[in-house]
C-alpha cells in the first residue's frame, strides 16, 4: 500500500474511533485496543523557554493504565456511577495534524485532538492535546497497542474529567 493510500485508511480509523467516543460508544471503542494496550496522559510542564515537558516514566501522570482498567472506567460509565458524567457530557472531537511512519510492528501515528465538551446548557470546556499511538495490525485490522497523549494545557482544566482524549 502506498502511502498516501496508508495515510487515509489511518485517518479514517482516527476518524471512526472519534465518533465512537463522541457517540459513547464505549465498548466498541476499547475493541479497537490490543489486549496488552498502554493509555499514557502525564503531567506536562512549561520549562523557562516556554516549552513542554513531559513527565519521565517514574514521575507523576495524570493516567497511566491498561485495557483493563479502561474497561472498568467503562463499566462505571455505562452504569451511571460515574458522577463526574452524570448527565453525560456531548462531546465533539476533531482530530487533525495526522502524520504516519511505519515502524518495525506496525505504524507509529501522531495526531491532535481538540475535545469540545459540553455540560448541562451552558458550561463548555475545549481541552486540547497532542497524541502518540502505536497501531497494530490483529487479524488484517488495525489495533491500538499504545497511545500517549501531551496535554497542550499542562494540566487539565476541568472540576471533573471522566473522558477519553
Amino acid at each position: 500500500m502506498d502511502e498516501v493510500a496508508r495515510h487515509h485508511e489511518v485517518a479514517q480509523w482516527l476518524y471512526r474511533e472519534a465518533r465512537l467516543l463522541d457517540e459513547r460508544r464505549y465498548t466498541e471503542w476499547l475493541d479497537l485496543w490490543t489486549d496488552h494496550a498502554t493509555y499514557v496522559v502525564p503531567t506536562t510542564r512549561v520549562n523557562a523557554q516556554g516549552g513542554l515537558r513531559s513527565a519521565g516514566d517514574g514521575e507523576l501522570h495524570l493516567l497511566r493504565t491498561g485495557k483493563d482498567v479502561l474497561r472498568l472506567r467503562i463499566e462505571k460509565l455505562r452504569a451511571g456511577n460515574a458522577w463526574a458524567e452524570e448527565p453525560p457530557s456531548q462531546t465533539v472531537r476533531t482530530i487533525s495534524n495526522i502524520e504516519v511512519s511505519p515502524e518495525l510492528e506496525g505504524l507509529l501515528v501522531r495526531s491532535n485532538v481538540v475535545l469540545h465538551r459540553v455540560r448541562y446548557t451552558d458550561d463548555t470546556e475545549v481541552h486540547a492535546a497532542s497524541r502518540a499511538d502505536r497501531l497494530v495490525s490483529v487479524d488484517g485490522a488495525w489495533r491500538l497497542a499504545e497511545r500517549r497523549v501531551r496535554l497542550a494545557h499542562g494540566a487539565l482544566r476541568a472540576a471533573n474529567f471522566q473522558l477519553f482524549l
